[in-house]
């Protein structure tokens, strides 16, 4: 499948790992700052998305030790936040209007 493209598989790879590396560090019982570190290996989106899957008291401290290293980053990820909760919300009131 990525006979002719084997940097794209490597990339694809190294970014699942960091994606589950993440995803576990968010769940574990570890210092925040490593649960930052992890979600600075990601894209705004994805973070925003392991955000939104996590506790909201871990999520709302991530995010305030993410600003307090890189806002832009942190900034990024609270608009994707965002985006990801309008969508949600689209999609609940589509949901009621067909009940």
């Amino acid at each position: 499948f990525f006979g002719s493209a084997p940097r794209l598989y490597e990339r694809i790879l190294r970014k699942a790992r960091e994606w589950r590396h993440a995803a576990e560090a968010l769940g574990q019982d570890i210092p925040i700052c490593k649960k930052v570190d992890y979600l600075q290996t990601l894209k705004p989106r994805e973070a925003a998305i392991l955000l939104g899957q996590t506790n909201s008291n871990v999520a709302s401290i991530c995010l305030m030790r993410l600003a307090n290293r890189t806002d832009q980053f942190a900034g990024e990820t609270m608009a994707e936040l965002n985006k990801l909760s309008d969508r949600m919300v689209q999609l609940s009131t589509r949901h009621m209007e067909q009940d």
